[in-house]
């Protein structure tokens, strides 16, 4: 029986002292300005009306009432004068306002009493005046003062008894007058002390939540508290202890895969110790281990009487009495204790945990702050290094391999998975996964199955989570690749619990998957969302570079393989036929000495070729293409017996840069060798023009012609417009079959001739 009235009447798992203000109790911000800014005034119109009241002629007599009202302007002007000296800008140092403070307090007990005895017939209800000044004595007073200016006024109050009435002595026996005085000091003192208790429980708090956050705020600008937790939990123990009898903090986390609580920081030697040890324990166990499991505040006011055996009983902490643990989620995953130990029984009150709560609620703010800190330098230094594999042009792995070693570290993942179409064979997928695997990679992907859950993960372009994969049928059903290679479906083979897929999107293309991995129960909070969507434009760009550059090596050798079909090839066929008619002529023939002539030329012609090519040169000039143009004529009519009329008007010398060149050169190329190979014409005129900038070149044979609209991709013509198009000219292309063929092409020329741009076009 005595164990259970104990246990109600002293529960050491509650707090000993009640909160002075209870939790239920929220004040709105602006009714609370409001109500303190109009208070100063309502109590000054309260104090006055009082001593109207209690002097009414009715009751009193008009001497009295007289009496009274001097006295109400007399505590009119010293309010007012207390005012006009706390405004004054010579009076506004702290020792000056508390000096203030203090005379106006005691001008105020002391100007009641002189009220009193000169109007003893309102003694009896003049009293009362008293408490006003009790209620706010704890406001702006320190202990001393206020505690004397408190026993001044119950002396006061006392006294006021005791008041003589008008030529009558003292009313009534010594003994009801004594009663009525400890009546009047014990109400008093009553109000007083309380009003104080009120003031300084919340000036408590202010301050040390004010000297907490400050000394926090140094610990925790640029690193992550945890580094720093011996630091955090010194810091907490000197808010709470004192000289006599020191505080014990500790900070522990809990890990709750494991259900373990773990020491990583404390303010005393063998705590300290413990943590670099890496202790840990049950997450049963311990006042901390209860409040993380429950996520509730935990009190234990006196260890020997702890029924339940919620404290860990510890060598390195045999001297605790009294413990209070407060927890607080870092996230959807991560819990933090803060634990304080005292040597005394009930050293902590619930203003205590309301403290403890203000430093959770720093280092949980000062955690996100760090870790998105941390999630954007990681980003950063991502994209530098993608921007290196770029410009090495390192291939599609190993940019995947960076993007999800940064996304297994940021998230906490086990496996990361990716998607992408092939870059030379947009019909399959490929597939990279990073991550501990408990089954060998097998060749090929499930992706090219068409039944595979991807096509419709990649269609609908959003991206879906799935927190109970082991029970998602469209992830653990087999598909015929599982079947035809005799594997389980990737979420069984590896006992992923939980994972998401990210579509990868590029200007509204989706280009691939991503797919995070956890082998554990996980909930995709939006925290974490938001950090899956930072990643994936890595992982996107990292496929579309890689594509993009497939691209352009397709375009570079589609390039090479035109210039090759329209210029060089001519060249060099002519340089074959020409060898191979050396031999049929004999030594000093004017016909040898004329083969090897056309040899040569097209040799050297080949050469400019290859050295326009490799860049040897930056620039070239219009009169160097024409120059060329001209050679050619005159090597068709030497080898092929055509008659070439060749018309140049005068160019100057005007630099045009190498691309836009050879691709001038070539258009020339490709239409006088589509000439020799298939007009079958007689004559061939070339009429060059320069007008406003605008190179015309017009062309003209009486040869078999042919119907434009029967040109096919690949063919000769073909290639022709897609270089004017490059140079931004127009080209009109006019055959008819057996009506010869007419091109005219048009080519802008810029009219900068300064050697000073030669890289211009």
């Amino acid at each position: 029986m005595m164990t259970y009235f104990r246990h109600q009447f002293c529960d050491p798992y509650r707090s000993s002292i009640q909160p002075v203000i209870q939790p239920w109790i929220v004040p709105g911000r602006r009714a609370l300005i409001h109500f303190r800014r109009l208070w100063p005034p309502l109590r000054l119109l309260t104090v006055c009306g009082m001593l109207v009241i209690v002097s009414w002629p009715i009751l009193a007599g008009y001497q009295v009432f007289t009496t009274a009202l001097v006295f109400v302007g007399l505590y009119l002007i010293f309010q007012l004068i207390f005012r006009v000296i706390e405004y004054r800008p010579y009076f506004s140092s702290q020792r000056w306002q508390y000096l203030i403070n203090i005379f106006r307090h005691l001008g105020g007990v002391l100007g009641l009493s002189i009220f009193v005895w000169f109007v003893p017939d309102l003694s009896t209800q003049a009293w009362l005046l008293y408490l006003i000044p009790l209620l706010t004595i704890g406001v702006s007073l320190e202990r001393n003062w206020a505690f004397a200016l408190v026993a001044l006024t119950l002396v006061c109050l006392f006294l006021s008894a005791f008041v003589p009435m008008q030529g009558n002595g003292f009313p009534g026996d010594v003994t009801s007058l004594i009663r009525d005085g400890l009546l009047r000091a014990a109400i008093g003192s009553y109000i007083g002390f309380t009003s104080y208790m009120l003031v300084r429980c919340l000036a408590y708090q202010h301050q040390a939540s004010r000297v907490a956050i400050k000394r926090l705020l140094e610990i925790t600008p640029t690193t992550s508290w945890k580094a720093s937790a011996h630091t955090v939990a010194k810091t907490v123990a000197l808010l709470f202890g004192q000289e006599s009898h020191p505080i014990i903090a500790n900070v522990l986390t809990y890990e709750q895969e494991a259900n373990r609580m773990r020491v990583i920081g404390s303010s005393e030697p063998n705590g300290k110790n413990l943590a670099d040890e890496g202790f840990s324990f049950s997450g049963d166990e311990g006042i901390s281990g209860w409040a993380a499991s429950r996520q509730k505040a935990c009190f234990l006011n006196d260890t020997r009487r702890d029924y339940e055996g919620r404290f860990l009983h510890q060598r390195t902490f045999d001297g605790t009495r009294s413990a209070l643990a407060v927890p607080f989620a870092l996230d959807e995953h991560q819990v933090a204790v803060l634990e304080v130990e005292s040597p005394l029984t009930n050293d902590f009150a619930q203003e205590d945990l309301q403290l403890l709560e203000v430093v959770g609620s720093h280092l949980v703010a000062s955690h996100h702050r760090i870790k998105l800190l941390t999630v954007h330098s990681q980003l950063a230094q991502l994209g530098h290094d993608l921007a290196n594999y770029i410009i090495r042009d390192e291939g599609i792995r190993p940019m995947l391999a960076r993007v999800a070693t940064s996304a297994m570290r940021m998230l906490d993942a086990h496996v990361i998975g990716f998607y992408y179409r092939h870059p030379t064979n947009t019909v399959e997928w490929e597939r990279y996964v990073q991550g501990a695997l408990y089954a060998p990679e097998v060749g090929g992907s499930p992706a090219n199955d068409r039944h595979s859950l991807l096509h419709q993960l990649f269609d609908e372009k959003r991206m879906r989570f799935f927190e109970e994969a082991q029970n998602e049928t469209s992830l653990t059903t087999p598909r015929p690749w599982h079947i035809q290679h005799r594997q389980n479906p990737f979420v069984l083979r590896e006992g992923i619990v939980s994972c998401a897929v990210i579509p990868l999107v590029v200007a509204q293309e989706c280009i691939g998957l991503m797919w995070i991995n956890y082998r554990r129960k996980m909930v995709f909070g939006q925290g974490m969302q938001n950090i899956i969507q930072l990643l994936a434009p890595y992982a996107a760009l990292s496929i579309q570079s890689n594509l993009q550059s497939a691209l352009v090596e397709r375009k570079r050798r589609e390039r090479l393989r035109r210039i090759v079909h329209d210029s060089l090839a001519h060249r060099l066929h002519d340089v074959a036929r020409a060898i191979e008619m050396l031999d049929t002529y004999p030594s000093g023939d004017p016909k040898r000495n004329e083969e090897l002539l056309i040899a040569r030329s097209q040799v050297e012609r080949a050469r400019r070729v290859v050295a326009n090519l490799v860049g040897e040169r930056p620039w070239l000039t219009l009169q160097a293409i024409l120059d060329d143009l001209s050679t050619q004529v005159d090597l068709i009519t030497k080898i092929h017996s055509i008659p070439v009329k060749l018309t140049l008007c005068e160019v100057p010398e005007t630099p045009i840069s190498l691309v836009s060149g050879n691709e001038l050169m070539f258009t020339c190329d490709e239409i006088l060798g589509n000439a020799v190979r298939y007009s079958q014409a007689t004559s061939i005129s070339i009429a060059v023009n320069l007008e406003d900038h605008m190179l015309r070149i017009a062309y003209r044979d009486d040869g078999v012609g042919f119907d434009p609209s029967t040109i096919r991709i690949g063919h000769g013509l073909t290639n022709i417009r897609e270089r004017v198009d490059q140079l931004g000219g127009v080209i009109t292309i006019d055959s008819a079959p057996g009506s010869g063929t007419s091109i005219v092409l048009a080519v802008p020329i810029p009219y900068k001739q300064s050697s000073e741009n030669h890289n211009g076009e």
